[in-house]
């Protein structure tokens, strides 16, 4: 979706409004390009002592929300605040995604 990694941290090559909202992918469409994520944290919990904590970022939504929109959480977050509107659609969107991910990666996890 157009993320590179720079020195001022990842920036997006988009901005979310409701045209970009609306081209996301379905959830459905979506998986398949997000199952690495399970797969990767259990590796990495397997290469981990077991008496060691796996931590990884877990943006909330607003925080997600923000960035998307903005680039950024600095400044007053007009745009945000213009576009609240959106923030109900998109915070559903990513909180069914991050609970289908959690529900593979645990799955996984029990597995092993």
């Amino acid at each position: 979706m157009g993320l590179d990694y720079t020195d001022r941290g990842p920036q997006l090559g988009w901005n979310l409004n409701e045209k970009t909202l609306a081209q996301l992918h379905s959830i459905e469409d979506a998986w398949p390009h997000l199952l690495f994520q399970g797969k990767a944290m259990q590796a990495t919990r397997e290469l981990i002592p077991s008496d060691r904590s796996l931590i990884g970022f877990v943006g909330g939504p607003w925080t997600l929300f923000v960035y998307a929109v903005e680039g950024s959480h600095k400044g007053s977050l007009l745009k945000s605040k213009e576009l609240i509107r959106l923030f109900r659609d998109s915070a559903t969107r990513w909180c069914r995604c991050w609970r289908e991910t959690s529900n593979y990666s645990w799955g996984a996890a029990r597995r092993s």
